[in-house]
């Protein structure tokens, strides 16, 4: 006995070409509404370049210090920052070398500021140059217990 024939889903749109309503009184998902976003994570960390394994870590250790566990921040990488990713967030970290690139110019280095309202900005030297100076580390622990309330 032959197999049976099987549905191809790619079919489907090509047959059912109609638009397809719900009727008043009739329960259905409203898909004229965008699906509701997930909140975002309440700790943003900006930082210049991919980190290495020994950067990941540190990172990890430093905010496990201050009571922030990893389901509590989200990495991005500065140079493809957008404001759009600091909506909704409670603490924006941001390590980089050298000069504050252009849309945290305002920050000084360690000091935290307000930003967007609810958000507390620090900025602070690149991770690997923490690494390497145990006064930027103890500066860094200082502003974090602060800015945490740790």
């Amino acid at each position: 006995m032959p197999d049976r024939l099987q549905p191809d889903p790619l079919a489907l749109p090509l047959i059912l070409t109609d638009d397809l309503y719900v009727r008043p009184g009739e329960k259905g998902t409203d898909l004229t509404q965008p699906s509701p976003r997930p909140a975002p994570r309440p700790v943003l960390v900006l930082h210049e370049a991919q980190l290495a394994a020994e950067e990941q870590t540190l990172l990890a250790k430093i905010l496990e210090a201050v009571k922030v566990p990893a389901q509590q921040y989200d990495t991005h990488l500065l140079p493809t920052y957008q404001a759009s990713l600091a909506e909704g967030r409670r603490f924006i970290l941001v390590f980089a070398a050298g000069q504050p690139p252009r849309d945290f110019a305002f920050a000084e280095r360690y000091e935290a500021v307000p930003v967007l309202g609810q958000a507390q900005l620090l900025y602070a030297d690149s991770l690997a140059q923490i690494a390497q100076d145990t006064a930027k580390k103890k500066l860094l622990w200082e502003r974090l217990r602060q800015l945490f309330g740790v």
